[in-house]
């Protein structure tokens, strides 16, 4: 994914006329934005760790899918993406990553961080240093939405009890891809996962293969989905996506491990 798969339309912005989406689960798309927004304290950064899948095309429109349902609750997000199609950061960024972040609008920033967590492996294997230099280089950001792969996910986030967010399409590659990530994270012990899918080509197919996977790892891994959410534009969710974005969106804000930073009051200004 590189940096401009982020440019373009809002994704996540209403095209139906409708003021408001239908309710889920009995409560409305506005009050689960109250609640996203009731999780923070206004002083730390919540990591997001979501799983790359080269196969997905669309992959940047689904994170940015998740980071504007964050930011609709007033929450900047930072995307760090450190995925296999992420652009190389500048050598500058060895003295400062704020350096190679484009801050996209008041919501929304982007670091294109592709082989940076390896480089910050410490001699246990793990990658907790990268993370804490992501939240410090952008003070501003409520949520650090990591994009990479599932062997170096599982070294930034050693030893917590994160919550992957799995990216699928509805290819058999996609979905083949989707299931390997799984199975080596499964293999950390953590509670749950959330599934992530774009159905673009086969909007019939998209939440029947939804359901395949979610019970693929019930049965042979013993990982339990939390939130599935199948998007079948990658353009723009409808209002039962938008909600079901939000369900996905609560459930890994409930979860995330905290990064204390204190953060000014304002983010950067943006071209």
């Amino acid at each position: 994914m590189s940096a401009q798969t982020y440019a373009g339309q809002r994704p996540g912005a209403d095209t139906t006329g409708q003021d408001h989406a239908e309710p889920v689960g009995g409560h409305s798309c506005l009050d689960q934005a109250s609640g996203l927004r009731r999780l923070f304290d206004g002083r730390s950064t919540r990591a997001v760790g979501v799983v790359s899948n080269p196969a997905v095309a669309w992959s940047g429109l689904l994170i940015e899918h998740l980071a504007h349902t964050l930011g609709a609750a007033g929450l900047h997000t930072l995307v760090v993406d450190a995925s296999e199609t992420a652009p190389e950061p500048g050598e500058w960024t060895a003295l400062d990553l704020r350096w190679a972040i484009d801050v996209r609008c008041d919501q929304f920033s982007y670091l294109g961080a592709r082989g940076l967590i390896r480089g910050h492996v410490d001699a246990n294997g793990r990658a907790h240093a990268f993370l804490r230099r992501a939240a410090d280089s952008a003070p501003w950001a409520d949520v650090l939405i990591v994009h990479a792969p599932a062997t170096d996910l599982m070294r930034v986030f050693s030893g917590q009890d994160w919550r992957p967010v799995v990216l699928a399409d509805t290819t058999p590659t996609g979905v083949m891809q989707a299931y390997r990530s799984m199975k080596s994270i499964s293999r950390c012990g953590l509670s749950t996962f959330d599934l992530l899918m774009e159905s673009a080509a086969h909007p019939v197919l998209g939440p029947r293969l939804a359901m395949r996977l979610a019970d693929s790892a019930s049965r042979f891994l013993s990982w339990p989905v939390g939130v599935s959410v199948v998007v079948q534009s990658p353009a723009g969710a409808d209002p039962s996506e938008l909600c079901r974005l939000q369900d996905l969106a609560r459930a890994q804000l409930a979860q995330a491990p905290v990064c204390a930073v204190h953060r000014p009051a304002s983010t950067p200004a943006f071209h």
